[in-house]
Parts: structure tokens; C-alpha cells; sequence
């Protein structure tokens, strides 16, 4: 056994093998940092719509989610039978950094008119699937399907459907 330590080519050789993989580390570590950003948003609105569903059953007052591109709006009606521009009020306000969109088509959003309203029971009549985007396929969770009674998330697996658990 030669005790006089490493040879230059070892050194090099060793070198080198950690530049490599740390150029690897490097590339991925960005698509994975934006993936893990997409999953948190798809997350974050899944449990807001979940919350906004049980807060209209605890309540006994309707809820609605106004739906936009880089943002949606918690409001609660204070009467049933007015509209929603003059009988309610805005609890929430939430910006997003990732845009959403709707359907499997990737429809834009418009505040104006996207809306996912529950009523005192916590059903909705607006059904729809909510996509956070860029979609990344194969990756983290990032769609929502919202239906009457239930709220699902899951992940695009192609350009057509959102699988759900």
C-alpha cells in the first residue's frame, strides 16, 4: 500500500466528476423549484375553495369565489336574494404568481364573470376544472375539479384531462 496520497489525475478525475453532477443539480434544480411552486398555489386554492365551501354551511350565509387569472375574490352575500355586486362583502383577496385557467382547453379566467358559488348547504352549480399554469405533465399536483358537493385535486397527465384522487 502507497502511503504518499493522490496522484494529480485522481485529483482531477474527482474534480471533474463533481462538476458534472453538479451542473445536473443545477439545470433540475430550477424546473424543480417552479414545479414545487405550481403544486403550493394548486394547493393553497384547493383548500381556499374546500374553506369558502365550509365556511357557507357553518355560516348559513352563501359564499362565492370570484375566479380571475392571477387572482380570486372570497365574497359572502348578507341576504340571499340580492346580487352579489350590492349584497355582499369582500373577506378576501388573494394574488396569485402563477396565472389559472379553466378547463382542459386552458380558457382564460374573467373575474367578472368566473365564479364558483355554494349555496347554505356547500353545493355549487358551477362545475369546472381549474389548471395551474405553465403545466408541468408528469409532475406535482396541479389541477382542481370543483363539483356540487366535492372538491378534487390532481395532476394533468396530458393535455386533455386532469386525473383526481
Amino acid at each position: 500500500m502507497d502511503n504518499r496520497g493522490l496522484t494529480l489525475v485522481e485529483v482531477i478525475n474527482v474534480i471533474a466528476i463533481i462538476g458534472i453532477l453538479m451542473a445536473i443539480a443545477i439545470v433540475n434544480y430550477k424546473e424543480m423549484q417552479t414545479k414545487a411552486a405550481i403544486e403550493k398555489q394548486a394547493r393553497e386554492l384547493h383548500a381556499s375553495i374546500i374553506s369558502v365551501r365550509l365556511a357557507a354551511m357553518q355560516t348559513k350565509q352563501p359564499g362565492v369565489l370570484f375566479l380571475g387569472p392571477n387572482q380570486y375574490i372570497y365574497r359572502v352575500y348578507t341576504s340571499a336574494n340580492y346580487p352579489v355586486s350590492t349584497g355582499s362583502k369582500i373577506v378576501n383577496t388573494v394574488q396569485l404568481p402563477y396565472e389559472i385557467r379553466k378547463g382542459a382547453s386552458l380558457t382564460m379566467l374573467d373575474i367578472a364573470s368566473d365564479k364558483i358559488t355554494f349555496d347554505t348547504r356547500g353545493f355549487t352549480n358551477n362545475n369546472m376544472t381549474l389548471v395551474v399554469t405553465p403545466v408541468k405533465y408528469g409532475g406535482g399536483d396541479n389541477c382542481i375539479v370543483v363539483h356540487t358537493a366535492r372538491t378534487n385535486i390532481g395532476r394533468m397527465d396530458n393535455a386533455s384531462n386532469c386525473t383526481t384522487r
